[in-house]
């Protein structure tokens, strides 16, 4: 792999607001290769004005991107697919150098999961249907109750590590496809990796303020999930923080994808069993949740 990869500057920024980007308010914090510790990148760092100012740009374009088509959404999310593909080297590159996976399974992500999650999610938006009942209030067959579906509004996304493109894409894409927009908040573990895709959306044509980025640790987080005119919170990682968004979010709309099947060190892609053990039973137990002969436990 490259150990040298070229990124475009802007990217190291703290966040991506209103389509574009900007210095955080709490200065950087360092992204470091997990096998050696050696230093990839200082990165901005966000700070609750930069989460406000996320979220008041999500919330001013929201309307007029829930007003286009479904068509017209669709062909956005098309579009993100070509660029995307065009783009996935490096982006595999970076997740290879930012959280450890073999440049294997990095290019399997980006190319056999992440890109074309945009070009399915275009299908099944214009698939989307609803419902027809015919009405329990009156003696006739001439009315009938449908339902129908409209956006939430604005979405907070809060990724894991994991598969640092593919979970994220998957949550983003189905949040503005279906009309609503986001503010997208990357594991700090992957955060280059997830923030070149900034730039994919940009040469999409994605509307400005309809997916922002904001970069940082939890406290990050913590301050998107706190937000005033967040209508829901899209969160996928620990199980104790799960528990303390649901208990922030419980009158408020959230989605929770909790925990795991496999044992992880330090949020990254080692493993306490770091060297192949001779008793097989170990793979019996632990065979669904590690990769790489051992060395690595996915979420």
């Amino acid at each position: 792999m490259n150990k040298h990869i070229s990124v475009d500057p802007d990217v190291l920024k703290a966040s991506f607001i209103d389509g574009k980007w900007q210095d955080g308010s709490k200065g950087t914090f360092e992204v470091r290769n997990p096998h050696d510790g050696a230093l990839l990148h200082n990165v901005g760092y966000a700070g609750a004005d930069d989460v406000a100012a996320a979220v008041a740009s999500a919330h001013a374009a929201q309307p007029a991107w829930a007003a286009l088509s479904n068509i017209e959404r669709a062909q956005i999310m098309r579009r993100i697919h070509q660029i995307f593909l065009e783009k996935a080297e490096p982006i595999a590159q970076m997740i290879t150098a930012e959280i450890g996976k073999t440049i294997t399974d990095a290019r399997e992500e980006v190319f056999e999961y992440s890109a074309p999650s945009y070009a399915k999610s275009a299908e099944e938006i214009l698939r989307h249907r609803g419902l027809s009942f015919p009405s329990t209030q009156e003696r006739t067959r001439n009315k009938r109750l449908v339902m129908t579906h409209r956006p939430l509004g604005v979405v907070a996304a809060i990724k894991p590590y994991n598969f640092p493109t593919d979970i994220s894409s998957i949550a983003l894409v189905h949040i503005v496809a279906a009309g609503n927009t986001v503010i997208w908040k990357p594991s700090e573990y992957a955060a280059v990796s997830c923030a070149m895709l900034g730039v994919v959306f940009k040469e999409a044509g994605v509307t400005d303020g309809v997916i922002n980025i904001v970069q940082g640790k939890g406290d990050v987080g913590a301050a998107l999930v706190d937000a005033k005119g967040v209508d829901g919170v899209f969160f996928t990682g620990s199980t104790a923080t799960g528990r303390k968004i649901a208990e922030k979010c419980a009158l408020h709309p959230h989605l929770l994808e909790l925990g795991g099947d496999a044992l992880h060190h330090h949020g990254r892609c080692r493993c306490r069993y770091g060297r192949r053990r001779r008793d097989e039973r170990l793979l019996l137990l632990f065979g669904p949740g590690l990769h790489f002969r051992g060395t690595r436990a996915g979420a």
